[in-house]
Order: structure tokens, then C-alpha cells, then sequence
């Protein structure tokens, strides 16, 4: 069912991306490059994350901290290196500018949530970028922007991390517990 969930989100993104950009390129391009991030963050945070967390414990969270670290900064350097919008951040940019107006002139309600959303400044887009992912919540609040990453961007990226690496942590002692209780575990 996830699955689903996902691949209709992410047929909307593609077409969003082709309305804002009107560029097959530039769909295959944020195509590729949400398909490699999402297989990186699958493999690491499905398996490589439980698995030690399972064994080790707590003993094990600060490797897994500084994996997610050199993941997803390697991400961001490659990001920035290749400058390409690999992300689609440039259509969410585009859709904050081609706002839909009702009859009046003004935004319409649907339009104001989505750029509520979608602000770059926004703390609540930033604490749901960092659940998700420190790589994506970092290049999301740059802006688009290219080139060195400055203090706020390293400042928002540690953050990040740390917010998803322990919500994470949080997530996953609660589900082995339960499994515990359940008898299905041995830890």
C-alpha cells in the first residue's frame, strides 16, 4: 500500500515538474534523481539502520549518526557539484509564482496551503523536510541556491540530522520493544 502511495505522488510531482518546466529532460532528470535517493535512504534506513540498532542498541546509534552524516553530506556535495535540480526544487519554486487566483484576483485557498507549505522559511516545512530526510530539508531551504554552502545551510543540515537520526532512533526502539513484548524478538 506505501508503495502505491508513492508512486502516485510521485506521477504528480512528475507532471507538476512538466507543467512548471515544460522539459522532458528535466523530468527524467528529477526522475533519476529521486529514484537514486530514495534507493540510497531505503537501503540505509530500511536495512542498515535496524539491522545495527537491533544488535547493538545504543551502542550502535553513533555510527549510524555519523553514517547518516557522511550520506547525506555526500548527497548534498553531489547535489551542489553537479548543479543540476535533480530535486524538482526549481518547479516548487515556479508553482510559488504561477499561484492559481480565483475570480477576485486573490489566491485561492487551495494555492494559499500549498505555498504555505512550500515556503522555504517556514519552521514547519523545515521540521517536516528533517523527519523525512537532513539531505533534502538542506538543499530545500537553500533556495536553489548554487555554488559553497554557507554557515545557515551547515547550521540546517547538522540540525537536520539530528532531528531525523533521533526521530528515527525513537521509531524504531518502540517498534523492536514492541516486537519484544510481542515474543518475536529476543533483545
Amino acid at each position: 500500500m506505501n508503495i502505491i502511495i508513492i508512486v502516485v505522488l510521485c506521477i504528480i510531482f512528475m507532471y507538476l515538474v512538466r507543467k512548471m518546466t515544460d522539459s522532458w529532460f528535466a523530468v527524467a532528470t528529477v526522475a533519476t534523481g529521486w529514484t537514486i535517493t530514495e534507493v540510497i535512504n531505503s537501503v540505509y534506513d530500511g536495512v542498515i539502520w535496524p539491522s545495527v540498532q537491533a544488535i547493538w542498541g545504543a551502542n550502535g546509534l553513533p555510527w549510524l549518526f555519523l553514517g547518516a552524516i557522511v550520506i547525506n553530506m555526500s548527497m548534498l556535495m553531489f547535489y551542489q557539484y553537479t548543479e543540476k535540480d535533480w530535486l524538482g526544487i526549481s518547479a516548487l519554486e515556479n508553482l510559488k509564482q504561477k499561484v492559481v487566483r480565483n475570480n477576485d484576483g486573490n489566491p485561492s485557498i487551495t494555492a494559499r496551503i500549498m505555498i504555505f507549505a512550500i515556503r522555504n522559511d517556514s519552521i514547519i516545512t523545515f521540521a517536516l523536510l528533517s523527519c523525512y530526510d537532513s539531505f533534502i530539508c538542506c538543499a530545500f531551504m537553500r533556495k536553489g541556491k548554487k555554488g559553497r554552502l554557507r554557515g545557515r545551510d551547515y547550521l540546517i543540515f547538522i540540525l537536520s540530522t539530528i532531528m531525523s537520526c533521533t526521530l528515527w532512533s525513537i521509531l524504531l526502539a518502540l517498534f523492536l520493544g514492541f516486537l519484544t513484548l510481542l515474543g518475536l524478538s529476543n533483545n
